[in-house]
C-alpha cells in the first residue's frame, strides 16, 4: 500500500512539472507564433524549391539546383544567388495588415474585380515541401501605401505593404548573374582567343599556363593571373529585349570576337561572342553566349582584353628557364666555323665538340645567363632579318612545359645594329633586348677551361715527378694519410706533408698563361712529344682518375704544355718548374743542407 502511495505521488510530480514547462514553452513562443501569423506569405526559406513570378512585363520561373538557383527559362541559366536571397528574404519579412472576408464583401457590395484581383497586376509563386502558393496581387488601397492581394486557395483578400512590387522587379533579367565567368577563375584550364586573322590558345599544365597557338611559348605567370582576374571580374552592363536591339548586332561571322574557356571537371564549356558597337554608346558592344537565348551588352574593355598582344601573355624572355635547367648548348656558325657543344659534367663542364677537353664554367655561366635574361622587345615578319649569324640550341632538364630550344640569330635588314631571333618552328622574328647575342663567341678556344690540370689535392694519393735531373714519387694509402717517398738516385725519403699538400694545391688550381692551339696537335711541332717535365697525379675517393701533365721550354711562349689525353696546348707560368724541384716535398734531415737532396746533384 506504501508502494502504491508513492507511485502517485510520482505520477503527479511529473505531470505537474511537465505542465509548468509546457506553459513557459507556451509563453516563450507566443511572440513567434504572433510574428508568424502576421507574415504576408508563409515562406520556408530552407524548403523552398521554386519561386515563379508573371507579371505583364514577363513570365519567370526560378528553381534550386542543391544550394543554388537557375532559371528555368532560359533552361539552366545561372540566377544572381545575392539578389534571389534578396528577393526571399524580402518577401519572408512583409507583413499582412486586414484581412476582408467574403462576409465584409457582401456587406460592402464588392467583388474581387473592386480589389484588381480578377485581372491581377502580378501573380506570385512559391513552392516548398508542404506544395504550392500562388498569390495574386491587385490594386494599391485607397491610400497607396498596401496592396490587395489574394491566395488562390483562400477567398480572403488581405493587404499587404506596397513594397510588394518593388521587390518583384520589372525584368526578368534582373534575377540574371551578370557574371561573365561563372566557376572560379582556379578551374579554368584553357583559354582561347579568337579575332579577325588571330587565334590565341592557352592551357594550364599544372600551375603554369601555355601558349600553344600560335606557338608554343610559356606564359606570363603575372600576366595569366591579372587575365584571369579580369575575366573574373567582367560582367554583363545589361540584357537587351528585341525591341531594344539596333540594326544588326554581330555582323559577319568572322568578324566576330570569340572568347572560348574550358574548367576542370563536368562543367560546360563557355563561348562568349562579342559583336559590333551598341549604337550611341562608344564604349558598349554587343555580345551573347554561344546555344543561349538573349543579347545582353558589355564593356569595349571586354573586347580589348579578348584581343591583348601576344607580346603581353608569353614570357619576355626568350629562353624563359633559369641556367641551372641548361644541361647543354650547341652554337653552329657560319661555313668554316666549327660545331661547339659544351654539356655539363659532375665537376663543372667540358666540351664534347669539336674536341673533348674541359669548358670553362664561368664562360659557359655567363653564355647561359645572357641568353636566358635577353627579352623580347617586338615581333615582326621575317624581312626584317638580314644576316645569319648562328644557331643557339639547348638542352633542358625538368621542364614541366615545352619551350623553344632552337633559335637561329640574324642581324638587322636596316643595318642597325638590332638582333633578331627566329625559334625555331616560328615564322616571325623576335627583336632581342639587348643586343649582346651578336657577340657570342665562336671560336672554340674561348670556352676552354684555363684550369690545367684542376683536381682536389687532399683527394691526391700518387704523385709522380720528373725532370732532367730528377725523379721522384709519392704516394700514401688514402686521402688524409702519410705520404711516403721514393727518390730515384736517392731511395726512401721522409716526406714535408705541409710542403706536399701546398705544391699539390698550386698544380690543382694551375692556370694557362694561353690557350695555344686545339686538336688535333701534333706534340713534338712544341717540343713535347719527349718532354723534360712530366707530373702525373692519382686520384682516389669517390671519383678516382689520374692527370699527367708534359711542360717543355718554348722559344717563343717560354714553357708550353699539354694534359695526356686532350688535344690542346697551353702556354704556362715560367715560375712552374720551381713546383718540380723534389726538394720541396723532401723533409730536410737534422745537420743536412736541403740542396744535398736537392737540385745540388744537378
Amino acid at each position: 500500500m506504501k508502494a502504491f502511495r508513492s507511485l502517485i505521488l510520482l505520477i503527479l510530480v511529473l505531470g505537474l512539472g511537465g505542465y509548468i514547462y509546457w506553459v513557459d514553452s507556451e509563453k516563450a513562443t507566443t511572440p513567434e507564433r504572433e510574428a508568424a501569423q502576421r507574415r504576408a506569405f508563409s515562406i520556408d526559406l530552407a524548403r523552398l524549391k521554386t519561386l515563379a513570378i508573371r507579371r505583364p512585363e514577363y513570365t519567370l520561373e526560378l528553381h534550386r539546383e542543391g544550394e543554388d538557383w537557375v532559371l528555368s527559362s532560359p533552361e539552366g541559366v545561372p540566377a544572381s544567388q545575392a539578389t534571389v536571397r534578396q528577393t526571399l528574404s524580402r518577401l519572408h519579412a512583409l507583413s499582412r495588415g486586414e484581412l476582408i472576408t467574403p462576409a465584409d464583401m457582401r456587406e460592402r457590395g464588392q467583388t474581387l474585380a473592386d480589389f484588381g484581383l480578377a485581372v491581377p497586376v502580378a501573380v506570385l509563386g512559391l513552392e516548398d515541401s508542404r506544395g504550392t502558393r500562388r498569390y495574386r496581387i491587385g490594386n494599391p488601397n485607397p491610400l497607396g501605401n498596401a496592396l490587395y492581394v489574394q491566395e488562390e486557395s483562400s477567398q480572403n483578400v488581405m493587404l499587404i505593404s506596397s513594397d510588394l512590387l518593388e521587390i518583384l522587379p520589372l525584368r526578368a533579367d534582373a534575377f540574371r548573374d551578370r557574371r561573365i565567368l561563372m566557376p572560379p577563375a582556379t578551374a579554368v584550364r584553357a583559354l582561347s582567343f579568337r579575332s579577325p586573322g588571330r587565334m590565341v590558345r592557352l592551357e594550364a599544365q599544372g600551375d603554369q599556363w601555355l601558349l600553344t597557338e600560335p606557338f608554343r611559348f610559356p606564359a606570363q605567370p603575372e600576366r595569366m593571373t591579372l587575365l584571369l582576374d579580369q575575366l573574373a571580374s567582367a560582367r554583363i552592363e545589361r540584357f537587351l529585349l528585341p525591341a531594344e536591339i539596333s540594326g544588326d548586332p554581330f555582323g559577319r561571322e568572322e568578324d566576330l570576337v570569340i572568347l572560348r574557356a574550358h574548367f576542370s571537371g563536368n562543367l560546360p564549356q563557355l563561348e562568349l561572342e562579342i559583336g559590333n558597337r551598341v549604337p550611341g554608346e562608344p564604349q558598349s558592344r554587343y555580345a551573347r553566349f554561344a546555344g543561349q537565348e538573349g543579347v545582353f551588352i558589355v564593356s569595349d574593355g571586354l573586347r580589348s582584353l579578348a584581343m591583348t598582344e601576344l607580346l603581353a601573355l608569353q614570357k619576355l624572355n626568350i629562353l624563359p628557364v633559369s641556367p641551372e635547367q641548361v644541361s647543354a648548348f650547341t652554337l653552329s656558325g657560319p661555313e668554316g666555323t666549327p660545331r661547339i657543344t659544351l654539356a655539363r659534367s659532375v665537376d663543372g663542364w667540358e666540351i664534347h665538340a669539336p674536341m673533348n677537353a674541359r669548358a670553362s664554367a664561368a664562360h659557359a655561366q655567363r653564355i647561359l645567363e645572357i641568353w636566358t635574361s635577353a627579352t623580347i622587345e617586338e615581333r615582326s615578319p621575317p624581312g626584317q632579318a638580314d644576316e645569319w649569324l648562328y644557331t643557339f640550341e639547348v638542352t633542358l632538364e625538368d621542364m614541366p612545359v615545352s619551350v623553344p630550344t632552337t633559335f637561329e640569330v640574324f642581324t638587322d635588314a636596316a643595318g642597325s645594329g638590332v638582333v633578331w631571333v627566329r625559334p625555331g618552328g616560328m615564322h616571325e622574328l623576335w627583336r632581342i633586348f639587348p643586343d649582346t647575342l651578336r657577340f657570342i663567341p665562336l671560336e672554340p678556344l674561348e670556352y676552354l677551361s684555363r684550369k690545367v690540370l684542376e683536381f682536389d689535392a687532399d683527394a691526391a694519393i700518387r704523385i709522380r715527378i720528373q725532370n732532367p735531373q730528377q725523379e721522384m714519387t709519392l704516394t700514401r694509402e688514402g686521402p688524409g694519410r702519410a705520404w711516403t717517398g721514393d727518390r730515384e738516385d736517392h731511395g726512401a725519403v721522409d716526406v714535408d706533408e705541409a710542403r706536399a699538400l701546398e705544391v699539390l694545391k698550386a698544380f690543382g688550381s694551375l692556370s694557362a698563361v694561353r690557350l695555344l692551339a686545339r686538336g688535333p696537335v701534333r706534340p713534338e711541332d712544341w717540343g713535347l712529344e719527349e718532354a723534360p717535365y712530366r707530373l702525373s697525379v692519382g686520384l682516389g675517393g669517390d671519383r678516382p682518375g689520374s692527370r699527367t701533365l708534359r711542360i717543355a721550354p718554348h722559344a717563343e711562349w717560354g714553357l708550353v704544355g699539354t694534359v695526356q689525353g686532350q688535344d690542346l696546348i697551353f702556354a704556362l707560368p715560367e715560375d712552374l718548374l720551381d713546383l718540380l724541384d723534389v726538394s720541396r716535398f723532401v723533409m730536410d734531415p737534422p745537420g743536412e743542407d736541403a740542396d744535398d737532396l736537392g737540385t745540388s746533384d744537378s
